[in-house]
């Protein structure tokens, strides 16, 4: 059964189980530069909807039954849907069911959102990707910041340290400006000389978030609306501030070591603007992945910047890979995205080459994610996978 894993040249130790559980408080999406793929023959559309749609339901029940799992799955091939499901409930006082349409928190996913804004820009002649940060945030020093160009924010390759790493829990409740997290940037020394090596950074899309607003003259979130969720119809997604009523929201919930599920300790997402912080369902997604395989938002040339792999260079919000047929590696590009905070987890992976495509969200956040993912995909390309088992 093909597995995704980081190639045995680059294996990063941030994959590990240890890593996903703290990455759980900070609410982050990993990274890495290196992705292996073993995938067999191309199966037709209609065969493999036909084929394989109750076996992808059985999988995402078992997850759910395994206590691994709750939220909503969607998967397709060349932009058709082949499953669309949810399992479990999004509010447990109440016993709502989740459903495709339910909103969940999905934190890193976001920073995609905010790499096409910026590309939006570019194409628009207010911004240039080499150009350095200090010329739009005058108030960072020149020395050391005078390095950090814009497109060193897009790789993460910055250098630029997380203020909220330090923070304590009770921090992450209160509502924040971006301004706020720009200021708390600005007290922190890199961490060496930009343009070096990769290094995730929730920093740089604050910055990045910053740039937008500074560039247009409009705040953060009107530039979302206007610029991605309304031309696309996103109706179910926005930004996930603790105070507004939300229609269809999920409440988020973690998972004791017994199984029992407690409510999530409260945040207000404000905290990760731009690098995340946001809310969505999976139907959106799938609209938003659509969108990134046609000129709605960006012209070609500008899609290709994102998704084309580098070395130590993440894609503007997701990290590439390579995948290949039959043992064969490096044969097409896998675009992948997570997202974790409390009470809540999500994936979104594109199979560029293929056009595949799966998304999860979810409001429990223990939930193996890698794994989750591999028995979707396996199963679709017509891998065996193991079914996990109630414990």
């Amino acid at each position: 059964m093909s597995r995704f894993r980081p190639s045995p040249e680059q294996s990063n130790p941030i994959l590990s189980r240890a890593w996903f559980m703290k990455s759980a408080r900070l609410g982050s999406l990993f990274g890495w530069t290196t992705l292996a793929l073993m995938l067999p023959a191309t199966v037709a559309n209609a065969q493999v909807a036909g084929q394989y749609g109750p076996r992808l339901q059985e999988i995402v029940q078992a997850y759910h039954e395994a206590g691994l799992f709750q939220g909503a799955v969607l998967v397709a091939m060349d932009d058709e849907i082949i499953y669309r499901g949810a399992v479990g409930l999004a509010n447990e006082e109440w016993g709502i069911a989740n459903s495709p349409e339910t909103r969940f928190t999905v934190a890193s996913l976001g920073k995609a959102f905010t790499g096409v804004m910026l590309l939006q820009l570019v194409e628009e002649g207010l911004l240039s990707l080499s150009d350095p940060v200090t010329k739009y945030l005058t108030e960072f020093p020149d020395s050391a910041w005078r390095q950090v160009t814009v497109e060193h924010l897009l790789h993460h390759t910055a250098a630029i340290p997380w203020p909220q790493d330090n923070w304590e829990t009770w921090e992450f409740a209160r509502r924040y400006e971006l301004a706020d997290l720009v200021a708390l940037i600005q007290r922190e020394e890199l961490l060496e000389e930009p343009g070096g090596e990769f290094r995730y950074c929730n920093s740089c899309y604050h910055l990045l978030a910053a740039i937008i607003e500074r560039v247009t003259g409009a705040v953060f979130e009107e530039c979302l609306h206007n610029r991605i969720l309304s031309p696309l119809g996103l109706s179910g997604t926005g930004l996930a501030y603790s105070e507004p009523v939300i229609a269809m929201r999920a409440s988020g919930y973690e998972r004791r070591d017994d199984g029992s599920l407690v409510n999530a300790q409260l945040q207000d997402q404000s905290y990760a603007i731009g690098a995340g912080g946001m809310y969505s369902t999976v139907d959106d997604l799938f609209r938003w992945h659509r969108a990134l395989n046609s000129n709605e938002l960006i012209a070609e040339e500008s899609r290709s910047l994102i998704f084309t792999r580098e070395q130590n260079r993440n894609g503007y919000g997701w990290s590439l890979g390579a995948y290949g047929y039959c043992g064969r590696q490096g044969l097409g590009t896998l675009a992948l995205g997570l997202g974790g905070t409390p009470g809540f987890a999500s994936g979104i992976a594109r199979l560029l080459d293929d056009n595949y495509f799966i998304v999860f969200a979810g409001n429990v956040r223990q939930v193996p994610q890698i794994e989750l993912m591999n028995d979707l995909w396996n199963t679709i390309l017509g891998c065996d996978v193991d079914l996990p088992e109630v414990g």
